[in-house]
């Protein structure tokens, strides 16, 4: 009985718990307003690796109330750039599909292996592929003027 409860606790917890806490990555980066629309935005995360080592990246989403919606994770090569997405857009190709479900306002949180990575946002037409604005990134919970 004691195991039975000890297994069904540790699968609430690893469905719950995001992929960057799971792996024990350490959260570099933030990005305050992504989106995974039933308008068709969705939301593309490039980070490139700017070291001389391979490094694991991993990117966590949630929704506007806080709660974990999806994560994915990839081992990105010395200079090498990938790509995260909320759902695929055509014309650009992903590397990571988040597969989030719908989200009209959340966030996700960047999380890296390695020091030197360097990471941009955008929401896209997931229509047409054509990005249409930049979002912020900030440094783990801070920003300009912090």
């Amino acid at each position: 009985m004691r195991a039975t409860i000890l297994g069904v606790i540790g699968f609430i917890y690893v469905a719950t718990t995001a992929q960057g806490q799971t792996t024990g990555l350490p959260h570099v980066w933030s990005v305050p307003g992504i989106m995974n629309s039933s308008a068709g935005i969705g939301t593309i995360i490039a980070c490139t690796n700017g070291s001389t080592l391979s490094q694991t990246v991993a990117v966590d989403v949630f929704g506007s109330t806080g709660a974990f919606a999806d994560s994915g994770s990839i081992t990105v090569a010395p200079d090498a750039t990938v790509l995260f997405g909320t759902g695929s857009v055509p014309g650009t190709s992903i590397d990571v599909d988040l597969a989030a479900p719908l989200i009209s306002k959340g966030h996700a949180k960047i999380y890296a292996s390695g020091k030197s990575l360097y990471c941009t946002a955008f929401l896209a037409d997931q229509g047409g592929g054509q990005p249409y604005v930049g979002l912020n990134i900030v440094k783990k919970t801070k920003q300009k003027g912090d």
